[in-house]
């Protein structure tokens, strides 16, 4: 049975969830790194949660030993969707590129 328990516990990580405490000095020290100002309390009260539930989401992935490990940036306090939109595109990467665009395989 304990080896059992042992084999489940490595197969399965567990992550400390980072207490509010912990997750408010960090916000206030990612606030002073990356410049970040807010237009009023609600805003940062707001910001202050979405990082915290970050935080959470990068304990969690680190904590999988995976071969990357995650980090605090200058997103921390967008959501995936406000991160999305700000960031990710759905241009056509090969539109503008003219007649002498050839793609794969038809050379």
């Amino acid at each position: 049975m304990t080896t059992i328990s042992v084999v489940f516990l490595l197969a399965f990580p567990v992550y400390k969830a980072v207490d509010l405490e912990t997750s408010s000095l960090a916000f206030i020290g990612f606030q002073k790194k990356h410049g970040k100002s807010y237009d009023n309390k609600d805003e940062e009260m707001k910001r202050a949660a979405i990082f915290h539930d970050n935080l959470n989401y990068i304990e969690e992935v680190n904590a999988q030993n995976l071969s990357y490990k995650l980090g605090v940036n200058e997103y921390t306090d967008l959501t995936l969707e406000e991160f999305a939109a700000l960031k990710l595109s759905s241009t056509d990467m090969s539109e503008g590129m003219g007649d002498g665009f050839v793609a794969g395989g038809e050379i």
